[in-house]
């Protein structure tokens, strides 16, 4: 299954009939809780984990390393 989706059941409270579904929870944390700050490095944007330092993804595209980072449930902080 893909990271982000959930298999969700739902009763209704009058009938009690039961509805399954599967649903996207964006908001999901990542497995390893990582926190990113996006800085640049010779002129390449890069997201360092806040922790440790380390660069672990970079892109020429702020916007879109962002978006990759919360794709893979990593929280960009400021």
């Amino acid at each position: 299954m893909v990271r982000g989706y959930e298999h969700h059941i739902f009763e209704c409270s009058g009938c009690r009939e039961v509805e399954r579904r599967l649903t996207f929870n964006r908001a999901r944390r990542s497995p390893t809780g990582r926190m990113v700050q996006i800085d640049s490095k010779d002129g390449t944007r890069v997201a360092k984990d806040t922790k440790s330092g380390r660069v672990v993804m970079h892109n020429q595209n702020r916007e879109r390393l962002w978006e990759l980072c919360n794709w893979i449930g990593w929280r960009v902080v400021n």
